[in-house]
């Protein structure tokens, strides 16, 4: 009887402990099933917000918005993208010699070294360190960003002290900066580096970068866009100059040459382009004589026959 109760025993233990072990496997799997549909929905809200800020951008661009609007919204983009702090955007100047910084987002922490004055000022000052940020040029493999925009490769910075390019003294603005930072480019041609960053101790995720470098890449095509589009509405107002220019010409050129006895004369200016820098004129100055003055600014600005 006892060893009934025993065996009894053994198996309602036995099997409880099964019943256990079943009920935390489909816990764990239930927790890494809701896991996943949380990285999924987080996902899809990213690819979500990357399309959102395009369409922004887009608009920009067919508004003719100024390139100060446009450098604004890919920073903000870009925070609402990947949820950082905040976006910085340096662009290459026009000789290539140095990254340029076009915005910076008000809560986004320094991403470059800070010299010890700035420091000791920022510390007194709230407004040093964004003064300091917004006018301060980085030089190609200057520090990290410099580093993303020769090496042109994306980084994800766990910590912005620690990085081997790094080469600011500690302070207490850079304590714990997590960024990422991709380089931009459009037809091959490198244009600058856009960054997001975050005062906090944990890094950005795997698919933040990813989703951050989708988003580099469509802002560069968008900024390569943006150039062209500014260049043909130059050029289309240049031409449409010029064309006054030629038409205020033709009226100050006299019409038709004066008739003189014994003479025959004629004049006719010819622009190589649009308009030259010649004029002339007919001035009678007796009956029996003419001036005609000739002004010659170009001489290789026009045909004169």
């Amino acid at each position: 009887m006892s060893s009934g109760w025993i065996a009894a025993v053994i198996f309602f233990l036995a099997g409880a402990a099964g019943s256990y072990a079943l009920f935390r496997s489909w816990q764990r799997e239930r927790r890494l099933r809701m896991q996943f549909l949380q990285g999924d929905r987080e996902r899809a809200s990213r690819r979500r917000r990357v399309f959102e800020v395009l369409h922004i951008l887009g608009d920009s661009i067919l508004q003719g918005q100024p390139d100060t609007t446009l450098h604004r919204q890919i920073a903000e983009g870009a925070v609402k993208v990947v949820e950082s702090e905040g976006a910085a955007l340096y662009l290459l100047d026009d000789k290539g010699l140095s990254l340029v910084p076009r915005h910076y987002t008000k809560e986004c922490p320094a991403l470059i070294a800070l010299p010890e004055r700035i420091v000791t000022q920022a510390k007194t000052n709230a407004g040093t360190l964004p003064s300091y940020l917004r006018l301060h040029s980085v030089a190609p493999g200057e520090g990290v960003l410099g580093n993303v925009v020769l090496s042109q490769k994306a980084e994800n910075v766990p910590d912005l002290r620690h990085h081997e390019k790094f080469d600011g003294e500690t302070n207490p603005f850079q304590q714990h900066v997590a960024a990422l930072m991709a380089p931009l480019r459009h037809g091959g041609r490198p244009l600058g580096v856009l960054a997001v960053a975050s005062d906090r101790t944990q890094p950005f995720s795997q698919h933040q970068l990813e989703m951050f470098i989708a988003l580099a890449e469509q802002v560069g095509f968008t900024l390569g866009n943006a150039q062209a589009h500014h260049e043909a509405g130059a050029k289309r107002q240049l031409e449409a100059e010029l064309s006054n220019a030629r038409e205020i010409q033709s009226i100050l050129l006299p019409e038709k040459a004066p008739e003189m006895p014994g003479f025959s004369i004629a004049a006719r200016n010819v622009p190589a382009r649009m308009v030259s820098g010649d004029y002339f004129d007919y001035v009678p100055v007796s009956q029996t004589h003419l001036a005609w003055p000739l002004l010659m600014s170009v001489a290789r600005g026009s045909r004169r026959r």
